[in-house]
């Protein structure tokens, strides 16, 4: 037999004995630190996704309207073509 499970006094716990207390209380301070990192960080990364969203629509409006990258003097022809292919599927 091992010498640590004769030792009723201390020492090292012998290898059958279930410590079902002890896990529980770790699992619940586990859970307890995620819900607070959700709760101090989830408006900073809803704020952040909400402004990503907004730029991709931002520019695909801006897109759209003929505004925005491209520039030069073809940029008022490209909206001319947009607008005629927006008309196109608007009566179809």
């Amino acid at each position: 037999m091992h010498a640590a499970a004769n030792n009723l006094r201390g020492g090292v716990s012998p290898r059958n004995t279930r410590l079902r207390g002890q896990s529980i209380i770790e699992y619940v301070l586990i859970i307890a630190v995620i819900g607070l990192v959700i709760v101090f960080a989830g408006p900073g990364v809803v704020g952040a996704i909400r402004n990503q969203f907004n730029l991709v629509g931002n520019t695909v409006n801006s897109g759209t309207t003929g505004g925005g990258e491209g520039g030069g003097a073809s940029g008022g022809a490209d909206s001319a073509t947009v607008q005629a292919a927006i008309a196109k599927d608007a009566k179809d």
